[in-house]
Parts: C-alpha cells; sequence; structure tokens
C-alpha cells in the first residue's frame, strides 16, 4: 500500500460561477473604459498600433533554410489506455487485483527495449 502523502482533487464546472467570471470581467472591462476615458483608450490604440508595427519578420532566406518536414513520413504511435475498470487489462499487469486506483498508458514505441 502507497503510504506517501497524496493529493486527491475532485471538481465540477460551475455554470454559476462562470456567470460570476463573466460578470466580473465585464465589469473590470467597463470601469477600465471609464478610467482610461476617450484620451486614454485613443493613446492605448496608438501604443498598440506601434507595436503591431515595429514587428519585424524574419528574412526570406532564413525562411527558406528552415527544413520543411514531410508530413506523409509521421510516423504515429499506437497508444492504448487501462485502468482498474477496464474491460480490456494489459497483459501481464492485474489492475483489477491492485488495492487502489492505477491507469496505464501503453505506447507502441522501441524507446526502452
Amino acid at each position: 500500500m502507497l503510504t506517501a502523502p497524496r493529493v486527491r482533487v475532485l471538481a465540477q464546472p460551475s455554470l454559476a460561477y462562470h456567470h460570476q467570471l463573466e460578470s466580473e470581467e465585464e465589469s473590470r472591462l467597463a470601469a477600465q473604459k471609464v478610467a482610461l476615458g476617450p484620451a486614454g483608450k485613443m493613446e492605448a490604440g496608438a501604443r498598440l498600433e506601434a507595436a503591431l508595427q515595429s514587428q519585424v519578420s524574419p528574412p526570406e532566406h532564413v525562411l527558406n533554410s528552415v527544413p520543411k518536414a514531410d508530413v506523409d513520413k509521421i510516423i504515429f504511435r499506437r497508444l492504448k489506455s487501462y485502468n482498474f475498470s477496464s474491460l480490456e487489462q494489459p497483459k501481464g499487469f492485474a489492475l483489477r487485483d491492485i488495492p487502489f486506483r492505477i491507469h496505464v498508458d501503453d505506447l507502441d514505441s522501441q524507446f526502452v527495449r
């Protein structure tokens, strides 16, 4: 049995909390617009536009020097996932017999031989 300290977090999305966050963000934006005023918004827009204009793309020869990958040569690995309640169990592991919940991913790879 494991004796090391551990933490388990169970979470559920909350529609009410989503609406609360959405309302707070709308309030924050409205307050920011009032605080900036028309002149502040114009200044912020000008700073944003200047930042966008100052961006410099790399030279064409740099872009062309990066080798392009051949997507037809991508090898996708097969991944099988198992847990203590899976109908299919991995060969050599009796996950149901282990006294705690466990999850195993079987990645078809020769990384470790």
